[in-house]
């Protein structure tokens, strides 16, 4: 069966039961995390998967310690969380979908999508226009993989200035983003997809003209995990996050960092790039890649 049925079938089956609502306690500060009504995030742009609604007054590294213990519940999905500055990335977001004809229905067979998905609320008139609906989810999938399948690794080359001061500081770690602006809200996403780079599809970031776009961040979070197994968790206006199980090595960081200061412009000291990056990864499992630039370099 076409992936793009069976992706459909598992949206049906995976409705989600009672809504969750628990405390989960920090060493600081409890935190609410609840399922979210969809059309209730008050972002501006739907989601098109269900998931979790984080409220509180948090660390992107708390963020991702509580996605890691939902996952267990979700073997079959792929969590995808939004990250720093949580209005702002929706808002880029939801223009970058527009730009690159995301939420596009041509060619589709619409005759299973609920009467909410049509202007009459009905199914008797054309689509409203914009995909709502957890059922959609697989449209919007299959265009974003369609473009993401046409990037080229070499399009991350010097696409980025290397930073090391500001909010948009280019790789920070547990380290660095202790000093950071809390966040108040977090939607944790259950994409059903197979990788965590397909995840983006539910969160497709990347408008302004310096950042890297949608189908960039899928490139560099498919060598993320193929060349270093690290998942993509996350998605902010500024930053990616990733993680994976275990604590890098000198070697392994040795290697990432090769590869990403390969991306970078702009760097200026006599070290070599690849050896700040690598000392600065060594030992950590959790680090954000800035995709977006905030701040004057």
């Amino acid at each position: 069966m076409h992936y793009l049925s069976k992706l459909l079938q598992k949206l049906f089956k995976n409705n989600l039961a009672k809504p969750l609502d628990t405390l989960v306690q920090s060493t600081e500060i409890t935190h609410r995390i609840k399922r979210y009504e969809q059309r209730e995030t008050g972002l501006g742009i739907n989601l098109l998967c269900e998931g979790y609604r984080l409220d509180g007054n948090f660390t992107l590294t708390e963020i991702y310690q509580y996605l890691c213990e939902l996952r267990s519940k979700h073997p079959q999905d792929i969590l995808l969380a939004t990250l720093d500055d949580v209005y702002q990335s929706a808002y880029t977001c939801y223009h970058s979908r527009d730009t690159h004809d995301l939420d596009s229905v041509i060619s589709y067979d619409l005759s299973h999508l609920p009467a909410a998905a049509f202007e009459d609320h009905q199914g008797d008139t054309k689509h409203i226009g914009y995909l709502s609906l957890t059922e959609e989810f697989p449209i919007r999938y299959s265009n974003f993989m369609k473009k993401a399948s046409q990037a080229n690794i070499t399009s991350l080359t010097a696409s980025l200035p290397w930073k090391t001061k500001g909010h948009d500081k280019s790789i920070v770690t547990d380290d660095d983003i202790k000093n950071f602006p809390r966040e108040k809200i977090s939607f944790i996403q259950i994409v059903p997809v197979r990788t965590s780079p397909e995840a983006i599809a539910a969160y497709p970031n990347g408008y302004f003209v310096d950042d890297l776009n949608p189908f960039q961040n899928y490139i560099l979070s498919k060598q993320m995990l193929d060349g270093f197994g690290f998942n993509l968790f996350g998605i902010g206006a500024t930053y990616l996050g990733f993680m994976r199980d275990t604590l890098i090595t000198k070697d392994e960081a040795d290697q990432l960092g090769l590869f990403l200061a390969g991306i970078y412009y702009g760097y200026e000291n006599n070290e070599p790039l690849d050896n700040i990056i690598s000392k600065q990864l060594i030992g950590k499992s959790e680090f954000y890649i800035a995709y977006a630039l905030r701040e004057e370099p």
